[in-house]
């Protein structure tokens, strides 16, 4: 392979997703020189697939529900306008696209908009091909991200084709209301889908493999999420291995679906009818066509390539970070990754670096909301930790009372003998901010008794975190 001029960088990162664009800005912090390689715009598939654009039909699709259901605003007609809720999303997606390319800009940080591989590594550095040019760097940080995997089902292609099933990338560009959606999957991404059209007035059941889901959420606050989703119209059914998918034509040419599903217990089998399809079965990282193959020390496992703890491949100097490595796929996760390889290279390690594994949020941004960070009743008692517990309504905080008419949520706290907050577990609105203060609070190490004797706003959702201390009695 021939190639143009030779460029001298410190780093070279390789895909501008979260953990990309962040390594690049800790890079420029800490003056570190650094390349940035991205065939696209940069914010990765958050920005343009996932995140945003799924915040942003869900806080819509919300507004109309609440406005729908509301006592006290009146109108003969209420509609979802989902042409105008796409037009608002693609506004959301830009106007925080040109921010961050406003801060990559502001910080000097060169960007190569094309493909990027891994040409050769050996004791004089690595080098990095795109577009016929050669980067020679000491350094690489592999931040290609990941892309939906398509299951092996039974007529789950030709569906695709004919656009009566999706995966979550083209549900959101489609964007336009179904009567009745059928979704495969109860993770994070196929329970926000379906949370956007219950809202908008959609039947939607959705069939998960597993037996259970949202494994990190406690099973009581889980029981009160399931009710509070039934309520506005998605049925969730576990242990259903989906076996076929078969398109269904009326006379007047509207599309149609069958799924044909086994329960994974006794066999059973049971067909479902839908409008519509949404496969949300997982994601495998981009590991193709950047060069791996010229490094056979970095080894792939399962779709994702792998790392130790402080993101390492095999390879020295080569390292990966956010949804290649598969580990938790968060956005957050993802940057949090990249500023710590950053540091690490540049030799700014903080003395006590604290990668966050035992402190990890997480949000399901439906309606309602469901947030869990830490353990759950059942992990405690597996692991054999001695733990206390309460819970109560989320009704406890006014605020929450009164935002929320027909809800109760659930909040539970789980804390160790001395005190220090072992796991939280949140449903209903509002859930996403309380567990950022939740981990602040669990990284800081600060204990029940020293968060009882702090003021807290009133009204606000804060009031429920005192309110489920207090069931703990004298601490």
């Amino acid at each position: 392979m021939e190639m143009g001029t030779e460029h001298q960088y410190e780093l070279g990162i390789i895909g501008a997703g979260p953990a990309g664009y962040h390594a690049a800005l800790e890079a420029a912090k800490y003056g570190v020189s650094a390349v940035l390689f991205e065939s696209r715009e940069p914010g990765g598939v958050c920005l343009f697939e996932g995140c945003i654009p799924t915040k942003s039909l869900v806080s819509t699709s919300k507004d109309y529900f609440r406005l729908s259901k509301s006592k006290v605003v009146k109108a003969d007609t209420i509609l979802y306008d989902w042409e105008a809720a796409r037009q608002k999303k693609e506004r959301d997606v830009k106007k925080l696209a040109a921010g961050l390319n406003m801060q990559l800009k502001q910080a000097s940080i060169p960007i190569v908009k094309a493909a990027a591989r891994l040409h050769k590594a050996d004791d004089t550095g690595i080098t990095i091909a795109a577009d016929g040019q050669a980067y020679k760097v000491q350094d690489v940080i592999l931040a290609t991200g990941s892309h939906n995997v398509l299951p092996p089902i039974e007529g789950l292609q030709e569906a695709f084709d004919a656009r009566a099933a999706f995966d979550s990338t083209a549900i959101l560009d489609e964007c336009a209301g179904i009567g009745q959606l059928l979704v495969i999957g109860a993770g994070v991404i196929g329970l926000e889908i379906a949370s956007i059209y219950a809202n908008t007035g959609s039947d939607v059941t959705i069939l998960e493999r597993e037996d259970s889901f949202l494994p990190g959420l406690d099973d009581a606050a889980k029981a009160e999420y399931v009710q509070s989703l039934k309520r506005k119209g998605i049925a969730i059914k576990t242990g259903q291995q989906v076996r076929s998918v078969r398109i269904l034509q009326t006379q007047m040419g509207d599309l149609g679906i069958t799924v044909m599903a086994a329960d994974g217990k006794n066999g059973v089998e049971e067909t479902y009818m839908a409008d519509r399809v949404l496969v949300a079965t997982g994601r495998k990282g981009c590991t193709d066509h950047i060069g791996l193959e010229n490094v056979p020390a970095i080894q792939v496992k399962d779709g994702f390539i792998v790392t130790d703890e402080q993101h390492r491949t095999g390879c020295a100097h080569i390292y990966a970070c956010g949804d290649v490595c598969g580990r938790e796929q968060l956005a957050y996760t993802a940057g949090l990754a990249g500023e710590q390889v950053v540091r690490q290279i540049s030799h700014h390690c903080r003395v006590r670096e604290n990668d966050g594994k035992d402190c990890v949020p997480h949000v399901v941004f439906t309606n309602p909301e469901a947030a869990y960070i830490g353990m759950t009743e059942t992990a405690c008692i597996e692991s054999g930790i001695s733990y206390r517990s309460a819970d109560c309504s989320m009704n406890y905080s006014s605020l929450f009372a009164v935002e929320n008419e027909r809800e109760t949520g659930a909040f539970k706290l789980l804390c160790d003998e001395g005190l220090h907050i072992l796991g939280c577990h949140i449903v209903g609105n509002g859930a996403s901010d309380l567990i950022g203060t939740i981990q602040a609070y669990m990284e800081a190490g600060v204990t029940l008794s020293e968060i009882e004797r702090q003021q807290v706003l009133h009204p606000s959702h804060m009031e429920i975190v005192k309110e489920c201390i207090r069931k703990f009695g004298q601490l």
